[in-house]
């Protein structure tokens, strides 16, 4: 299991905050962006774990958002690496899960103009 601080030593230029989901209560991110592509990653109270290592990429475009790539960190060398997830049925099912909350941290981000 990936350890807070391997992430946080591996991902410096994450910017991390707080939103509140309605059922799920405070969820922290870990969140970067670059020409109108993010990458976040999300963790709250009862999630599994191995979720908690997921990180979602998504494109904007025009107002709307589009999730483009799930991946998970791994450990080597102690170092992390980004392994992308490659079942169609496990993204699906990821991607099925996490959309409101998704969308709820990109209406808070537009909200906030965090970049």
């Amino acid at each position: 299991m990936i350890e807070e601080n391997e992430i946080k030593d591996n991902w410096p230029s994450a910017v991390e905050g707080n939103i509140e989901h309605p059922d799920l209560g405070i969820i922290n991110y870990w969140t970067g962006e670059e020409k109108d592509r993010i990458v976040v990653r999300f963790k709250y109270e009862g999630q599994i774990k191995e979720e908690s290592e997921k990180i979602f990429f998504i494109n904007l475009n025009q107002g709307d958002w589009v999730l483009s790539q799930i991946s998970t960190f791994k450990s080597s060398n102690s170092k992390l690496k980004l392994t992308k997830v490659h079942s169609f049925q496990e993204y699906e099912e990821l991607e099925k899960k996490y959309h409101p909350i998704i969308e709820l941290f990109i209406k808070f981000r537009e909200s906030r103009k965090l970049f």
